[in-house]
């Protein structure tokens, strides 16, 4: 029940405090509050944030490194530099042990050489010529050319001898030839004058037997002859075919033998040119200016396999980028072209300022790191801008740590406080 205002002056001071109407602060506290809610829910909802994704790495070169290893294996001497020297183009970086090389150097030389000389030699047995002695392989080989000429003459001779015999028999048989004839012909005329007396009956039946016996011998002799004839020119022909075969087989030997000779030949001058290349690789230079990023881990006096790393360069004429790893739960955020701001580890980015950078590619596979963890995926940066207030002759080097913060987006204030409720709710929200 409520008092009215002119009884108030009659009642206890409670009631009066009772009656009293609220102060306007106390009574507009609601809606201040209300306001001030929808205000910042307001703001929450307006102010954007970036949305960034972090991931660690390294600089290094946007080319591949250059690394210098030994053609085949040796013993290493001197290394003359460590990781982070600058190189110039020609420097000396390692000196290899050139006892192994040296060696099969010498053999090689020795091989090409007699190869050589045996090829000469066989060219000039094509030619004709005598082999001139210039060198002890070719001396060697003018021995052998002597021998063999002189075995092959030999041969030849006795082709010959029997080519002449043949021919001289031949002629012989030749000059017989008319005599044979001439007696054939004497002997059928005394046989037609004989039978010519016997048919007159002047002469006897014995005389033209006779007569006819000298004619069957004169054509048997005759035939006799002409198949001597036959012989012997069969026998001169088959001795000048031995003849020119000796001579076509021997040229046709040579030139197999260059023939099969040229492969090993090219294979020994191919084996001696890498040969001295290795002799000369006995000093390991840097190929152009550039870092190095490492080198080989055993010291002076270790074993080199053939291939393996002594000196890694890194060119100092290429820009850098920044290899990144991003976590496999980022990386579908994150996207080609997407700016990146890089801090340099070694130039603490409050002092120094920081690079930027756009995203250049993120790799399709992911991988474990070592010990365990979160799976990764690898991305690169290309790099821009400089860095500030840097000492005299510091700079960004090949495998300094960094950090890249990519920019994959932005959302508001109020989406930024209300995904973890929202995904609470959500998670929460289902059945086991």
């Amino acid at each position: 029940m409520s008092i009215a205002r002119e009884a108030l002056d009659f009642q206890p001071e409670l009631e009066a405090l009772v009656a009293e109407a609220p102060p306007l602060a106390l009574r507009l506290w609601p809606f201040l509050a209300a306001g001030l809610f929808v205000a910042l829910v307001t703001i929450a909802a307006l102010v954007r944030l970036d949305i960034v994704v972090s991931g660690q790495g390294r600089l290094a070169a946007d080319v591949p490194p250059t690394i210098l290893s030994p053609m085949s294996r040796a013993v290493l001497r001197e290394l003359l530099v460590r990781p982070g020297d600058h190189v110039e183009a020609g420097q000396v970086l390692a000196r290899l042990d050139a006892t192994l090389p040296a060696a099969d150097l010498a053999a090689l030389r020795a091989q090409a050489e007699a190869l050589r000389a045996e090829a000469a030699r066989l060219q000039a047995d094509l030619d004709g010529v005598t082999l001139a002695a210039t060198t002890p392989a070719l001396a060697r080989e003018a021995l052998v050319q002597g021998e063999e000429l002189a075995l092959a003459q030999a041969r030849r001779a006795e082709a010959m001898a029997l080519r002449d015999a043949a021919r001289d028999a031949l002629a012989a048989e030749e000059m017989a030839g008319p005599g044979l004839t001439q007696r054939l012909a004497i002997a059928r005329e005394v046989e037609g004058m004989r039978d010519q007396l016997a048919a007159r009956q002047t002469g006897s039946r014995l005389t033209q037997l006779q007569a006819e016996g000298d004619r069957i011998a004169a054509e048997q002799a005759l035939a006799a002859h002409e198949a001597r004839l036959n012989d012997q020119t069969a026998r001169l022909a088959a001795a000048e075919a031995a003849l020119r075969a000796f001579d076509s087989d021997a040229r046709r030997a040579d030139l197999q033998a260059l023939a099969d000779l040229s492969p090993r030949l090219a294979a020994a001058e191919e084996a001696l040119s890498k040969a001295e290349r290795l002799a000369d690789l006995t000093a390991l230079t840097a190929p152009g200016p550039g870092t190095v990023v490492a080198v080989a881990e055993g010291g002076p006096g270790s074993s080199v396999a053939e291939g393996a790393m002594v000196v890694v360069l890194v060119p100092s004429d290429v820009p850098l980028v920044a290899e990144v790893t991003i976590r496999s739960a980022d990386a579908g955020t994150a996207a080609v072209g997407d700016p990146v701001e890089v801090k340099v580890d070694a130039f603490p980015w409050r002092r120094h300022g920081s690079l930027t950078g756009r995203l250049l590619d993120i790799s399709s596979a992911s991988f474990t790191p070592e010990g365990g963890g979160e799976a990764r995926h690898t991305a690169r940066v290309a790099l821009s801008g400089d860095l500030t207030n840097l000492a005299p002759g510091a700079g960004l080097l090949p495998g300094m740590t960094l950090t890249a913060d990519v920019k994959t987006g932005s959302r508001s204030l109020l989406d930024y406080f209300l995904d973890p409720l929202m995904r609470g709710i959500t998670e929460s929200l289902r059945e086991p």
